[in-house]
């Protein structure tokens, strides 16, 4: 029994194409060269449109594929380039401090920031206090002196404020083996200075090192409280799926108030000076002693309460 594409071949060939090259007209005598004249003429036209539309149906189709497989490439090329982004992101090593009272790192910690830090080229500042030149002049240079008095410090270093032009700071931003954002003023104007400067996703991102002390430190979580200038969240760095907040004292009624006021809708991570967590690779390792305040209740804080995002 004949299909359906054969009867209608048969139909368009008697009732359209055949009758079409026997009229006498401008179109059918142009076709008349190519396809001759008389019976069989119109089957050969309908044949020939035929063969074109298949023709073009198959480069359509060709080309659907190509891009199709071009695409699952470039999906492809891009899961191993975010396979290898995220080896370089896991390689990378943060550290949050809550503050150093006696301008100087602890034996322990010094010694943690010398092994992961063989490579001292470049340390770059990030002030907290973008317009506070000479105090961020004097807080970034004592600071190095910090990293000197271990022999760890670096050969050049400049601190990012509201002076530096955004190509300049984005130049040392590219250069920096280490980044440490400073405390001491509030931490929206840190994270809104990085973002004017244009140096956030390179500080994010980016290879070097990241470390950060009090207001620093809190901008590096996942989520940022600023507990003396407003109790409503907001995104930090994301270095890790923490709230932090820092000099926690028992003998602080204030700071202790105010922690438990924002641990009742998320965790606290509550650090004490001199404490400090270090993540790489996914490993947490903690030095000192820090806090973990939730729902108003307060206990130990362990590895098992940070959750690495790198």
């Amino acid at each position: 029994m004949p299909g359906p594409a054969l009867l209608l071949g048969g139909l368009l060939a008697d009732t359209v194409f055949e009758p079409f090259m026997m009229t006498d007209s401008l179109a059918q005598q142009g076709l008349s060269g190519f396809f001759g004249t008389g019976k069989g003429a119109g089957i050969g036209l309908m044949f020939f449109i035929i063969g074109i539309a298949g023709m073009l149906i198959s480069f359509t189709r060709l080309k659907n594929w190509s891009t199709g497989n071009w695409i699952k490439l470039k999906q492809n090329h891009h899961r191993q380039n975010g396979m290898e982004e995220t080896i370089m992101k896991n390689n990378k090593t943060v550290g949050f401090f809550s503050g150093f009272p006696e301008r100087r790192f602890t034996d322990e910690i010094a010694e943690r920031l010398g092994k992961e830090l063989p490579v001292r080229r470049c340390i770059v500042f990030i002030t907290a206090c973008p317009e506070d030149y000479r105090q961020n002049d004097e807080d970034s240079a004592g600071m190095h002196g910090m990293f000197v008095e271990y022999g760890i410090g670096f050969e050049r270093f400049c601190v990012v404020d509201a002076r530096m032009e955004p190509a300049d700071a984005q130049k040392w931003a590219r250069e920096a083996d280490c980044f440490f954002l400073m405390g001491g003023g509030v931490c929206a104007e840190q994270m809104q200075l990085m973002r004017d400067k244009g140096i956030s996703d390179i500080v994010r991102d980016g290879p070097a090192m990241v470390l950060g002390v009090s207001a620093g430190s809190m901008n590096m979580g996942k989520t940022t409280v600023d507990i003396w200038e407003s109790l409503v969240p907001y995104e930090g760095l994301g270095f890790a799926d923490i709230t932090m907040i820092g000099h926690f004292s028992y003998d602080d009624a204030e700071r202790l108030r105010l922690m438990k006021v924002v641990s009742m809708e998320r965790p606290v991570c509550a650090m004490e000076d001199e404490s400090a967590i270090f993540i790489k690779n996914g490993k947490v390792e903690i030095i000192g002693i820090i806090h973990r305040f939730e729902k108003g209740e307060i206990r130990p804080f362990t590895e098992e309460d940070v959750r690495p995002e790198y």
